[in-house]
């Protein structure tokens, strides 16, 4: 299998769960991503992505926090985009134009503008840009898609995601709670709109 050499850009939180999951893919057996570096604007947060890595896999990768060094670099074959959603075009745009494939956190970015601005650097590129969205790839979502399919519970003509709540408590990071960030309801709203397509199709 032909291995795609990779670099982390954004190694905060997120990104930390994203080197733990690319461990627990090698540990499968049926891994094809190396990740060879790390990218980060604050230098504290890639050299401790390289420590874990280094501790997890065993070798050091390239530490950057500039992203025009990766773009450059013509062995990193894609970017891992973990930066926070607002910021998600800065860098997977040019990544993508350069011909570098992407795999970007949820949500795309928090405009349409933005995310039609990352589809056309991919066609650009020749690249492949991805998501990482999650939901539909956990179990019970992808049994509910089995029932589905299967067509178990007949012909599902609608299906509707309320949620409600609120309190003065910070929701796992700062950044959910500010507009220009996407706030909560595009963090989360994201998920559910992609599961309701996963479940019924394409939306009209």
């Amino acid at each position: 299998m032909e291995r795609v050499p990779i670099c982390l850009v954004g190694c905060g939180r997120m990104g930390h769960r994203h080197i733990l999951a690319y461990r627990t893919l090698e540990d499968t057996g049926i891994s094809n991503v190396d990740l060879i570096a790390v990218c980060d604007i604050r230098e504290e947060n890639s050299q401790f992505a390289a420590r874990e890595i280094e501790r997890l896999f065993g070798r050091r990768p390239l530490v950057y926090t500039d992203l025009d060094l990766v773009i450059a670099n013509p062995d990193i074959l894609a970017v891992d985009v973990v930066t926070d959603g607002s910021t998600h075009h800065q860098v997977a745009v040019p990544a993508l134009t350069s011909g570098k494939h992407a795999l970007v956190e949820k949500s795309l970015s928090i405009t349409i503008r933005a995310c039609r601005a990352l589809i056309d650097a991919a066609a650009d590129g020749r690249a492949i840009l991805a998501t990482a969205e999650n939901y539909r790839r956990d179990p019970p979502n992808r049994l509910v898609k089995a029932i589905l399919d299967a067509g178990l519970v007949g012909d599902p003509f609608m299906m509707m995601q309320v949620s409600g709540g609120g309190t003065d408590e910070m929701a796992i990071t700062p950044w959910r709670h500010l507009k220009e960030k996407g706030a909560i309801g595009m963090d989360t709203g994201v998920h559910y709109a992609d599961i309701i397509q996963f479940y019924l199709g394409e939306y009209d």
